[in-house]
């Protein structure tokens, strides 16, 4: 069922130890384009979101049970994935594709970008036997038939190709990230276990370790990189030059394509940047001792800059709350400044803007009277959490901050822009009692799209 709902913009207050909000230098954002939530009676979640170059959004994320995204009613047995694209002037819907309704099948949706020609790049999985169109997947080799895939569509949602990984080389492989570069090639990174196969090496690792990935705009490898056990890549981003810029995290000393980084922190938040020939230019950790860092988004500036936002858990001997963080890099990986703009909240997404950088997540607890209160239970879903918004300027000067859905147990967990103006955003809205005064509420979880002016 498609639900609009109304919204509301609240200012964030000023917090200790962290960037003072009291004053908007430059408005950012504006008013709420549309705004739709999706589900039926189970639990539905929107979780990556991007934006073509007309403005039209593609969402996706997973549903269970029968939902209807606009386009007829569909059915998942299991957890099953959806992918939306919903038109630029109101959000309905022009077309949807799942992956994993089947009996026996389960599947989900990880990331996803548009081309400028407005096809849309998929990184997904699937369990069992599953149908996407006409292409059936299903690879007894790999237990339970599972598989990481590629899927690109067209602009119009029906099927270009599909690489199913374990047949191309990259058995064990897991997209965590996706980005597609002006010339159409394609940067992946996420984690693997077991044997990659790349042009420039091959490699096997039989403990859970990271990897990026360059490919062609048919999907084929060009060069690939791998790290140590238990790291992760959380971010990707691909530069003008094809250069492939990714952020992770890394629980001990570990080395990432054979340069070696000091842990100071669990988890350790590292930042890295691969030349369109393979080639490791860069791979430096962020962050103060002993206050580890969740890696959440990557976005690049107009002069080459790189902005990378985590959250910085307190340290072991310290009280305080999760703060966001807000790092930006040069082309060469130095720092050119960091901010912290709010505390007792979870960093999500950074995107950037013409003119400024945005970074949201979710912060957990109240605004009343301008001050936050904040609830002992942290986790997504309780009630009267909601999401926040920080803009600054390319050089770290603080422009505009708001708060999303206050006073609904609701968070905003991916953004993104075509670079034109507005700002989509996904999430997912989570059963509290009284949610009936915030919007229509069907299940026990809702999928939440909407679009926001900038200026």
């Amino acid at each position: 069922m498609i639900r609009p709902f109304a919204l509301s913009l609240l200012l964030l207050s000023a917090c200790s130890d962290v960037e003072n909000l009291g004053e908007i230098d430059h408005p950012v954002f504006g008013e709420p384009r549309w705004a739709i939530s999706l589900g039926g009676i189970d639990e539905d979640r929107g979780m990556v979101v991007a934006m073509d170059p007309v403005g039209d959004v593609i969402a996706a994320g997973d549903f269970r049970g029968a939902v209807d995204f606009g386009n007829g009613t569909v059915t998942a047995a299991g957890y099953a994935g959806w992918i939306s694209k919903r038109a630029a002037s109101d959000g309905h819907a022009l077309w949807t594709v799942t992956l994993g309704t089947e009996s026996g099948a389960t599947g989900g949706i990880f990331d996803v970008a548009t081309d400028s020609d407005g096809s849309v790049l998929v990184a997904a999985y699937y369990t069992g036997t599953t149908r996407i169109e006409d292409r059936v997947l299903g690879n007894p080799s790999i237990v339970n038939g599972g598989d990481n895939v590629l899927i690109k569509l067209d602009a119009n949602g029906r099927v270009i190709w599909i690489r199913e990984l374990s047949k191309t080389g990259l058995r064990g492989a897991g997209i965590l990230s996706l980005a597609l570069g002006h010339d159409g090639r394609i940067a992946i990174g996420g984690r693997y276990a077991g044997e990659l196969v790349f042009p420039n090496g091959r490699f096997v690792h039989l403990d859970p370790a990271s990897f990026v990935a360059l490919l062609d705009r048919d999907g084929q490898s060009i060069w690939g990189a791998v790290g140590s056990h238990d790291q992760y890549i959380h971010s990707v981003a691909i530069t003008p030059e094809s250069d492939v810029v990714v952020s992770g995290s890394m629980p001990h000393r570990s080395t990432f394509a054979g340069i070696q980084m000091e842990v100071h922190a669990y988890p350790t938040q590292f930042a890295a940047r691969v030349t369109a020939s393979g080639q490791v230019l860069w791979a430096h950790i962020l962050g103060e001792a002993k206050k580890g860092r969740d890696v959440s988004g990557i976005a690049l500036g107009p002069a080459g800059q790189t902005f990378l936002v985590s959250t910085q858990r307190a340290a072991p001997d310290q009280t305080g709350r999760e703060t966001a963080t807000i790092d930006a890099v040069d082309p060469n990986g130095e720092s050119l400044w960091a901010r912290q703009p709010t505390s007792g909240v979870q960093a999500n997404f950074t995107v950037a803007l013409p003119d400024a950088i945005v970074t949201g997540g979710n912060v957990f607890g109240t605004v009343r009277n301008g001050t936050i209160e904040y609830r002992s239970d942290f986790g997504f879903g309780i009630r009267d959490s909601h999401s926040f918004l920080v803009a600054h300027d390319m050089s770290g000067r603080l422009l505009d901050h708001s708060s999303v859905f206050d006073g609904c147990s609701a968070g905003v967990r991916d953004a993104a822009t075509n670079g034109t103006g507005g700002l989509a955003m996904v999430g997912g809205l989570s059963e509290a009692p009284g949610l009936e005064t915030c919007l229509r509420f069907a299940g026990k979880s809702d999928a939440v799209i909407m679009v926001l002016d900038t200026k």
